[in-house]
């Protein structure tokens, strides 16, 4: 992994977003949350324009469906 490794995170559980972003900035400081999601929705759009991270961490069940159907719609 790069040491500027990119991210994305995909949850729609507020506590448990901030429990990762916090695991994440302790273990790997040199890693950026660029962008975070709650639902499928909203990470298909983003990610249609704009460039792909280098690593996704997804909740699997979301509100509006599972994190899978996002790779259905959109070629990473």
């Amino acid at each position: 992994m790069n040491p500027n490794t990119k991210i994305i995170l995909v949850e729609d559980e507020p506590y448990n977003l901030r429990l990762l972003e916090d695991m994440i900035k302790k273990l790997r400081p040199d890693w950026e949350v660029i962008k975070t999601f709650e639902s499928v929705k909203d990470s298909v759009e983003w990610l249609r324009n704009n460039p792909h991270p280098e690593l996704f961490f997804m909740d699997i069940q979301l509100a509006d469906g599972l994190c899978f159907s996002i790779f259905d719609q959109v070629e990473v």
